[in-house]
Parts: C-alpha cells; structure tokens; sequence
C-alpha cells in the first residue's frame, strides 16, 4: 500500500501542525554543525542558527551535499 500527497497540500499541513519558521526563496551555501545547533549561510540572507535544519530542495540537491559530503548526495533504490 503506498500512499501519495501533492507538494502543496504536504506544506500546507506542515504549516498548519507545526509552529516551525519556514524560510523561502533563497539557497544555503553553508552548514556548520555544532554540539547545540546548525549555523547556516544563506546565499542572500544573513547568516543564522537553528535546532534543526531540513532540506528539500531535491535528491541531487545541495543541502544534502553540505550536510553529508559530495560522495553522500544522492541514494539508490535496490
């Protein structure tokens, strides 16, 4: 049984449940993780902290490169 929402109906309920600050239109060029949290480097915004940081900008995507390293950024299905 696999089970299948559309992009904006799954933003949509995140928004909604929550309560997480979500932050549009611009690129991370940097993470650098530390024992309490993620410095990010924004391509156009200020560089800022966060608990948690999540990417979703693709498998092939750049926050997956930064976070885990060139050979890591992308997965296979077998």
């Amino acid at each position: 049984m696999s089970t299948e929402i559309m992009r904006g109906d799954l933003i949509a309920l995140l928004h909604e449940v929550t309560g997480a600050e979500y932050l549009f239109g611009d690129s991370i060029r940097g993470l650098e993780q530390d024992g309490d949290a993620v410095t990010v480097a924004f391509e156009h915004g200020p560089t800022r902290r966060f608990d948690l940081v999540a990417g979703a900008d693709g498998m092939h995507s750049n926050v997956r490169r930064l976070a885990f390293g060139p050979g890591q950024a992308q997965s296979r299905r077998q």
